[in-house]
């Protein structure tokens, strides 16, 4: 199996950005999709003899089957009927059983969805309410203060409330990540560098 992440950080004109069309299924999506099933599974929500069932429009169901076939869970996808050919195709070749509803009728698919799940041993990730969604968010929100680092420098991290604070509690584990990117990239952000040993000594005091 493909694993999800460690995709590549490019510069484009002086912006940093994640090629996240390089994971499985060619979108961030996948990300979530892998991370609530496996968190899922940690806490018992989803067990194998279960079947998972959401709605989607296209990215979300493509992750999920993707994810839910490599572990062997059968999953149903509910999706309005005017979504596009290509991506039913996509959605049955992953083992996707598709349940169509009204044209531009989203409301509707999760009403559906809903539905079955109430059944036993089914599975609703909720992608939109799922707390474990908003779990992952905030941790791309940490990263995201993180990588504004690159091209801002110390001096303007003050501009982006509660940045620097949160950079101090976690400056070992930033640290840790930009010695990776280093490595890895051979890239180096003097300014940012500075920074880290700033926090790692006021830590120390």
């Amino acid at each position: 199996m493909i694993e999800v992440g460690n995709t590549p950080l490019l510069e484009v004109d002086g912006v940093y950005a994640k090629l996240e069309c390089t994971n499985p299924l060619g979108s961030i999506k996948d990300r979530m999709a892998k991370y609530i099933i496996e968190q899922s599974e940690k806490l018992g929500l989803l067990r194998h003899g279960m079947t998972i069932v959401e709605a989607s429009s296209g990215n979300t169901g493509i992750a999920l089957s993707y994810y839910a076939r490599q572990k062997g869970y059968p999953i149903i996808i509910v999706m309005p009927r005017n979504m596009t050919d290509e991506r039913k195709r996509i959605l049955e070749r992953l083992g996707a059983k598709l349940i169509l509803c009204s044209a531009g009728n989203f409301v509707e698919a999760a009403s559906i969805r809903d539905r079955i799940s109430q059944k036993p041993w089914y599975f609703n990730p909720d992608q939109f309410s799922n707390p474990l969604r908003a779990r992952m968010i905030a941790i791309f929100r940490r990263l995201h203060d993180f990588a504004i680092s690159f091209t801002s420098g110390p001096e303007k991290m003050g501009m982006r409330p509660g940045a620097l604070a949160m950079m101090r509690q976690d400056s070992a584990q930033y640290t840790k990540v930009y010695d990776l990117l280093k490595k890895r990239t051979g890239l180096r952000i003097p300014d940012l560098e500075q920074l880290l040993q700033a926090l790692d000594a006021d830590k120390s005091d």
